[in-house]
Protein backbone atom coordinates (compact mmCIF):
# COMPACT_ATOMS: atom_id res chain seq x y z
CA UNK A 1 0.00 0.00 0.00
CA UNK A 2 1.16 3.24 -1.15
CA UNK A 3 1.04 6.49 0.64
CA UNK A 4 -1.46 7.96 -0.63
CA UNK A 5 -3.83 5.02 -0.32
CA UNK A 6 -2.59 4.75 3.63
CA UNK A 7 -3.74 8.61 3.95
CA UNK A 8 -7.35 8.09 2.34
CA UNK A 9 -7.87 5.12 4.25
CA UNK A 10 -7.02 6.85 7.26
CA UNK A 11 -9.43 10.04 6.40
CA UNK A 12 -11.93 7.85 5.03
CA UNK A 13 -11.77 6.04 8.63
CA UNK A 14 -11.45 9.17 10.75
CA UNK A 15 -14.49 11.35 8.97
CA UNK A 16 -16.83 8.41 9.77
CA UNK A 17 -16.04 7.86 13.08
CA UNK A 18 -15.99 11.43 14.08
CA UNK A 19 -17.75 13.47 11.76
CA UNK A 20 -18.24 12.71 7.36
CA UNK A 21 -19.86 16.01 6.88
CA UNK A 22 -16.81 17.90 8.25
CA UNK A 23 -15.41 19.68 5.19
CA UNK A 24 -11.41 18.76 4.65
CA UNK A 25 -8.57 20.09 2.19
CA UNK A 26 -6.42 17.48 1.34
CA UNK A 27 -2.96 19.23 0.73
CA UNK A 28 -1.21 17.18 -2.78
CA UNK A 29 2.12 17.18 -4.19
CA UNK A 30 0.89 17.97 -7.54
CA UNK A 31 -2.29 18.00 -10.03
CA UNK A 32 -1.56 14.60 -10.62
CA UNK A 33 -1.11 13.98 -7.15
CA UNK A 34 -4.42 15.33 -6.40
CA UNK A 35 -6.48 13.26 -8.83
CA UNK A 36 -4.98 10.23 -7.33
CA UNK A 37 -6.08 10.88 -3.74
CA UNK A 38 -9.76 11.76 -4.90
CA UNK A 39 -9.54 8.20 -6.98
CA UNK A 40 -8.09 6.19 -3.77
CA UNK A 41 -10.69 8.07 -1.48
CA UNK A 42 -13.26 6.67 -4.26
CA UNK A 43 -12.07 3.74 -3.41
CA UNK A 44 -11.69 3.68 0.13
CA UNK A 45 -15.76 5.04 0.70
CA UNK A 46 -17.59 4.62 -2.07
CA UNK A 47 -20.66 5.18 -0.36
CA UNK A 48 -19.95 8.67 -0.06
CA UNK A 49 -17.51 9.56 -2.52
CA UNK A 50 -19.53 8.05 -5.56
CA UNK A 51 -22.83 9.05 -4.40
CA UNK A 52 -25.73 11.42 -6.11
CA UNK A 53 -23.56 14.55 -4.32
CA UNK A 54 -20.67 15.74 -5.30
CA UNK A 55 -19.00 15.00 -1.66
CA UNK A 56 -15.07 14.62 -3.05
CA UNK A 57 -13.85 17.01 -5.68
CA UNK A 58 -10.58 18.02 -6.71
CA UNK A 59 -10.03 21.69 -7.12
CA UNK A 60 -6.68 22.84 -9.04
CA UNK A 61 -5.33 25.50 -11.82
CA UNK A 62 -6.85 23.39 -14.59
CA UNK A 63 -10.10 23.29 -13.63
CA UNK A 64 -11.20 26.34 -14.74
CA UNK A 65 -14.92 27.39 -13.88
CA UNK A 66 -16.11 24.26 -12.46
CA UNK A 67 -13.25 24.52 -10.13
CA UNK A 68 -14.27 28.25 -9.06
CA UNK A 69 -17.81 26.76 -8.18
CA UNK A 70 -16.76 23.88 -6.70
CA UNK A 71 -14.17 26.08 -4.05
CA UNK A 72 -16.85 28.56 -3.97
CA UNK A 73 -19.24 25.84 -2.47
CA UNK A 74 -16.93 24.72 -0.44
CA UNK A 75 -16.17 27.74 1.20
CA UNK A 76 -19.91 28.64 1.65
CA UNK A 77 -20.99 27.81 5.27
CA UNK A 78 -24.60 26.72 3.80
CA UNK A 79 -23.30 24.30 1.20
CA UNK A 80 -23.18 20.74 2.37
CA UNK A 81 -21.29 19.68 -0.68
CA UNK A 82 -18.47 19.23 -1.20
CA UNK A 83 -17.31 17.90 1.85
CA UNK A 84 -13.83 16.74 0.53
CA UNK A 85 -11.40 18.77 -1.72
CA UNK A 86 -8.41 18.11 -3.39
CA UNK A 87 -5.54 20.19 -4.40
CA UNK A 88 -2.32 21.18 -5.11
CA UNK A 89 -1.08 24.74 -5.03
CA UNK A 90 -4.39 26.47 -5.58
CA UNK A 91 -5.39 26.68 -2.20
CA UNK A 92 -2.61 27.52 -0.24
CA UNK A 93 -2.68 31.18 -0.44
CA UNK A 94 -5.98 33.56 -0.89
CA UNK A 95 -8.53 31.12 -0.18
CA UNK A 96 -10.93 31.91 3.05
CA UNK A 97 -12.36 28.89 4.19
CA UNK A 98 -13.95 29.37 7.47
CA UNK A 99 -16.31 25.99 6.91
CA UNK A 100 -13.01 23.95 6.60
CA UNK A 101 -12.55 21.62 9.92
CA UNK A 102 -9.74 19.10 8.78
CA UNK A 103 -6.25 20.02 7.32
CA UNK A 104 -4.61 16.84 5.07
CA UNK A 105 -0.57 17.33 4.32
CA UNK A 106 -0.29 14.59 1.76
CA UNK A 107 2.90 16.72 0.61
CA UNK A 108 6.06 17.55 1.91
CA UNK A 109 6.04 21.44 2.95
CA UNK A 110 9.63 22.81 3.83
CA UNK A 111 8.44 26.31 4.29
CA UNK A 112 7.56 28.00 7.46
CA UNK A 113 5.82 30.45 5.76
CA UNK A 114 3.83 28.34 3.42
CA UNK A 115 3.15 26.00 6.57
CA UNK A 116 1.32 29.22 8.15
CA UNK A 117 -0.64 29.81 5.60
CA UNK A 118 -1.72 26.34 4.66
CA UNK A 119 -2.80 26.12 8.40
CA UNK A 120 -4.70 29.14 7.65
CA UNK A 121 -7.05 27.53 5.79
CA UNK A 122 -8.52 25.52 8.45
CA UNK A 123 -8.15 27.76 11.08
CA UNK A 124 -10.72 30.91 10.19
CA UNK A 125 -13.53 31.06 12.52
CA UNK A 126 -17.15 31.19 10.95
CA UNK A 127 -19.66 33.00 13.56
CA UNK A 128 -23.09 32.42 13.76
CA UNK A 129 -24.97 35.30 14.90
CA UNK A 130 -28.10 35.04 16.60
CA UNK A 131 -30.79 37.99 17.07
CA UNK A 132 -32.80 37.17 19.89
CA UNK A 133 -35.45 40.20 20.00
CA UNK A 134 -37.56 40.74 22.92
Amino acid sequence: MDSTEEIAKHLVNYLNQTNPMAKTIIFCANQEHATTMLEKLREADPTHFNGRHKYGVRIVSDDGGEGKRDLDRFTTPKEHYPVVVTTAVLLTTGVDAPTCKNIVLARPVSNIVEFKQILGRGTRVYLVIIKIML
